[in-house]
């Protein structure tokens, strides 16, 4: 949802919310709340399925096109929203598998001590209501030929809060798990865009990119009733941040009154992320306890992907726009972070990981449409689909990722006097095991 400077109430537009709300309610249990990539900035662009880089025609120019900037005229501040819930379904759970066979980079998060212990967890399905609630702060001042913009937003991140319980089928031991993981990833821009011709419009935008990770691990292994497969337990804590920055180049050409084409390019970064690891392994036998604790600072490369993509804009009618583009996301050389980290002090149990996921370049292909009804009320559709960078034996509940997914989504604008009211819902599903959505 964003509220902004822009029209007022009327039978047809509460008609229209009514609709939005219940699509809501339809899809609420199967929000999407985690994924590495969010859809975007601003509930008018998503609403329109995220094709935005050929239209940019407001202050979310600052994401999807700063070129757009150029042709703003006046000054506004846009307050948005972001609020998303989850149900998942992994068919495998998560893995409890023995150490030499762990493959970090794949989400493996528990070790499996006695051979007894089963490979797996049972738990397949999760629902996380209310999982991230993201505002964001845009906003712009035209200045003839130039716009300077910017804002505070989050676009990337991933998220898990996992647990469950099973037993050891020859020592009757319940053994206990929990898995909670967090990457927030937060980008502060500042944009302008300047007018070359009556046609012809550049944007350059810079991020300070913010990224905070947390990982608690954890797990327990008690009642045993063999002496020779004692109790234990198994504590991790981690917790990282760091600074980057990249660059927004984009260009923006009106071909003719109704259509224009636009282009943007990202940089990507890479930069350190910096923090402390403690992990703890105790057993519990008879004769008393034997502990093994051990305390390390760490650095983790971080990589922000590069990205570029086209975009179209079409108005048939002075009612209606169309548009359409493509994206290209570089996962590369992207690394889960406890899939590739350095440790200061290393010991037994903290040892540098250095795993390559194999990820790839993604495809991602988006369509929308904008009617205006009347001077206050716009109504607005997308669908999109998109690839995922990481392969499909890398995604579970502890690293939430998902493969081939598409998206549709609906929305309204309704303006009166100096206000703007965007609403935005819209439902997720993917290719793998894990089904997703978002509202």
């Amino acid at each position: 949802m964003i509220m902004s400077k822009g029209l007022a109430p009327m039978n047809q537009a509460l008609i229209i919310l009514v609709l939005v709300g219940m699509y809501l309610l339809l899809f609420a249990d199967s929000a999407r709340g985690d994924g590495m990539e969010l859809e975007g900035l601003g509930a008018r662009a998503i609403s329109m399925g995220g094709a935005f880089i050929g239209l940019a025609d407001d202050s979310s120019a600052i994401y999807w096109n700063p070129a757009g900037l150029a042709w703003l005229k006046g000054s506004r501040v846009d307050f948005g929203v972001y609020s998303m819930s989850s149900y998942l379904v992994d068919r495998t759970s998560m893995s409890n598998v023995p150490l030499d066979e762990m493959h970090p980079s794949k989400g493996d998060s528990f070790v499996k001590i006695y051979p007894s212990e089963p490979d797996r967890f049972d738990d397949e399905h999760e629902i996380w209501p209310s999982v991230a609630t993201i505002p964001n702060i845009i906003g712009y001042k035209n200045y003839g030929d130039y716009t300077i913009a910017g804002g505070l937003y989050a676009n990337l991140g991933s998220y898990s809060d996992w647990d469950d319980e099973m037993e050891d089928p020859v020592t009757s031991a319940d053994i206990i798990g929990s898995h909670y993981s967090m990457i927030m990833i937060l980008n502060g821009n500042l944009s302008v865009g300047k007018k070359i011709s009556d046609r012809l419009s550049f944007g350059l935008g810079v991020d300070l990119i913010y990224v905070s990770s947390k990982v608690d691990i954890n797990k327990d292994y008690r009642n045993s009733l063999l002496p020779v497969s004692p109790d234990y337990e198994f504590r991790l804590e981690s917790n990282a941040d760091g600074f980057g920055f990249q660059a927004i180049l984009g260009g923006l050409y009106k071909i003719s009154p109704k259509l224009s084409i636009g282009a943007v390019f990202k940089t990507g970064s890479e930069f350190d992320l910096k923090g402390k690891t403690r992990i703890r392994q105790s057993f519990f036998p008879e004769n008393g306890t034997i502990d093994l604790i051990e305390k390390s600072d760490h650095t983790h490369r971080f990589v922000y992907p590069m990205a570029w993509g086209v975009g179209l804009a079409y108005r048939p009618i002075n009612r209606l726009t169309l548009t359409f583009d493509w994206e290209m996301k570089d996962w590369t050389k992207f690394r889960w972070p406890q899939a590739d980290i350095d440790y200061r002090n290393e010991g037994l149990l903290l040892q540098d990981i250095h795993e390559d996921p194999d990820w790839r370049s993604a495809n991602s292909y988006h369509f929308g449409a904008e009617y205006h009804y009347n001077e206050r009320l716009a109504l607005r559709g997308g669908f999109f689909f998109e690839e995922s960078g990481i392969p499909s034996d890398g995604e579970g509940f502890s690293t939430v990722f998902a493969g081939y997914q598409k998206f549709t989504n609906i929305g309204l604008g309704y303006r009166w006097n100096v206000w703007n009211l965007d609403l935005e819902a819209g439902r997720m599903w993917g290719r793998t095991p894990e089904d997703t959505g978002h509202t």
